[in-house]
């Protein structure tokens, strides 16, 4: 019997272990942010798989060390010609901006630096290739779709919760998740949060002031700030009310997270809802809402943002709710909400 065994096991192909190029990218990545890690790790899978390998593939070290320039423009190219993300105006743009190609081709040059500083490659071959894309004007960050006003009220409805309560105690997951989808609606629509925002936050991190204005703590935000605190509309306060009272009730602490998932019963998950989860619900509530297949979680910030500008609010406070790095970034906004009835190039005259 033993020496049965040992002769299956000798049979048995083991896994062989990554590359040292694996190796030493998750090494790398582990140095930066959750969400920095996960869409470079993705772009670095990207290109191992078109050299001929899945990055984890003990293959992929040797395949990664000798493409070159040609490889990288070829891959490029092919990138260039994917369909243009969902969300994004695709009237006339059926393919991926300029921008994207870009930042995949920067991505993957900062990546071969590291490998070479290394000295696990011995050239970078995005170098010369994210040049001739740099040179590329045309290749501005398209913006998301904005959803319209009527659309933006027909999601933000509050929930009937007196006919949820009157279907019976087996309903009380609906009432739940009722109080959660308008809470998460009321943040990305009316606060301009992004899903990774959203979903960081706390019990605890929805305060009041003494004056009675509710405001909420957001950390580690995009904009580099450790914490911020993000003063909310009353419509919005009274909802996040809503949901820190069912979660108080549930038991939650601080420290527990505000949006999350629940069971058939309608016990809560101890962890927050993941960025995929929010995803595809606010797909679905769009979807039961008669909104397009295209719009995305992100359009609900470009909605609130545009709408702001709309209401003649300045650059620099819009700055301030948005949480981006610079005003330009909210010109960058401006411009790009202007339709061609309101072009400047209407009031030339002579």
């Amino acid at each position: 019997m033993a020496k049965l065994y040992s002769l299956n096991a000798a049979k048995t192909p083991s896994k062989q272990p990554p590359s040292d190029v694996a190796i030493a990218i998750t090494s790398w990545l582990k140095r930066k942010a959750a969400n920095t890690s996960r869409v470079y790790r993705g772009i670095a899978s990207d290109w191992s798989v078109y050299l001929g390998a899945g990055l984890e593939d003990p293959k992929a070290g040797k395949l990664w060390k000798t493409a070159n320039h040609t490889d990288a423009q070829r891959y490029l190219h092919e990138v260039s010609r994917r369909p243009a993300q969902s969300g994004r105006p695709s009237a006339r743009h059926k393919t991926v901006s300029t921008a994207t190609v870009r930042h995949k081709a920067t991505i993957l040059m900062a990546i071969y630096d590291e490998l070479m500083a290394q000295g696990l490659c011995e050239r970078n071959p995005f170098v010369r290739v994210r040049g001739e894309y740099e040179r590329a004007k045309s290749g501005e960050r398209r913006p998301h779709e904005r959803v319209e006003s009527d659309a933006v009220k027909r999601l933000l409805t509050a929930p009937d919760l007196g006919s949820l309560a009157g279907l019976g105690p087996e309903f009380r997951r609906a009432i739940k998740e009722a109080i959660r989808n308008y809470a998460l609606l009321c943040l990305l629509f009316g606060c301009a949060l992004r899903r990774s925002e959203a979903i960081k936050l706390t019990v605890g991190d929805v305060c009041t002031t003494s004056s009675g204005t509710v405001y909420m703590t957001l950390r580690n935000t995009k904009s580099g700030h450790e914490v911020e605190e993000h003063t909310v509309a009353d419509w919005i306060a009274s909802a996040l009310r809503e949901l820190v009272k069912v979660r108080r009730e549930e038991g939650a602490k601080d420290e527990a997270p505000l949006i999350v998932c629940y069971y058939g019963s309608g016990i809560p998950d101890h962890d927050p809802m993941s960025e995929s989860t929010v995803y595809r619900l606010f797909k679905s509530l769009c979807k039961a809402a008669g909104l397009p297949e295209s719009i995305t979680p992100h359009c609900a910030r470009v909605t609130a943002i545009t709408r702001m500008l709309d209401q003649g609010i300045s650059h620099r406070d819009v700055k301030e709710f948005s949480r981006h790095s610079s005003v330009t970034m909210v010109e960058r906004y401006d411009r790009k909400r202007k339709s061609i009835e309101e072009s400047v190039a209407k009031k030339i005259e002579y």
